[in-house]
């Protein structure tokens, strides 16, 4: 008798676990489309959707990669000359971090990076364009990463938990600001570099080689940096922690 009831439930908890699995398989089962763009120099994403952007492509166009019932719901819309990557409005399903994934290209160069709300950009290939001046803004647990860069000017802007990671950048200046718990991570080399950080944010710059520049630290931040000539820092409280 024990070894009947034993095999059945064994029995019972395969099928379970059958079940279970074909449905979790139904759920993040992926469909794709294809859509041409115009020119566009500026990218903005949100919601948790994760933008791999890949610079002086052969054409410019998108693909749009999410789960059945949620790939219908994911918009690209080009404002001016900036492209939006978002959920449509009316799209009151829960958005979950990397459920929709989305590939552009195009022949230029975008130069101006906007990721806010959970959203994400990947710059996949090197950018070189030393004549280009780069924005990037990350907010509110927003995450931007490129690498292999150079250019005349990067400006970087990063608040509310949010992440910016630069590897490997060649720029005449640079220009870091990161606040309210945020953090930029720098690597590679500039003529002249300006830091600021407020508002519990760490700015981790010491494998930057700069020539010259500024650190201004806040309260309760971390810098690090590898400035030859550094100008008198800023230092707004008494408890600020600056490591240079």
């Amino acid at each position: 008798m024990r070894s009947f009831i034993t095999s059945a439930t064994i029995a019972i908890v395969a099928i379970c676990s059958t079940a279970i699995s074909t449905s979790a398989a139904e759920r993040i089962k992926r469909d794709s489309r294809t859509e041409s763009l115009e020119h566009f120099n500026k990218i903005s994403v949100g919601q948790g959707i994760i933008v791999n952007y890949t610079p002086f492509g052969s054409d410019t166009y998108a693909t749009v990669s999410a789960p059945d019932g949620v790939l219908e719901n994911i918009e690209l819309t080009q404002v001016g000359d900036c492209l939006k990557v978002d959920y449509a409005k009316d799209y009151a399903e829960v958005r979950h971090y990397g459920e929709a994934i989305v590939n552009v290209t195009c022949p230029g160069l975008v130069t101006n990076y906007e990721a806010h709300s959970a959203g994400t950009i990947d710059v996949r290939s090197a950018i070189n364009s030393p004549l280009a001046d780069i924005t990037v803004e990350a907010s509110t647990d927003g995450l931007i990463s490129f690498r292999d860069v150079q250019c005349n000017k990067l400006n970087i802007e990063c608040r509310s938990g949010s992440k910016v990671i630069a590897d490997e950048i060649a720029c005449d200046d640079v220009v870091c600001e990161s606040t309210a718990t945020s953090k930029v991570e720098l690597t590679g080399n500039c003529h002249t570099c300006t830091l600021i950080a407020a508002t519990h944010s760490t700015i981790e710059a010491s494998k930057l080689d700069a020539y010259a520049g500024s650190v201004t630290s806040g309260d309760r931040c971390m810098v690090s940096s590898n400035i030859r000539s550094v100008s008198e820092p800023t230092i707004p409280s008494s408890d600020n922690v600056a490591e240079l």
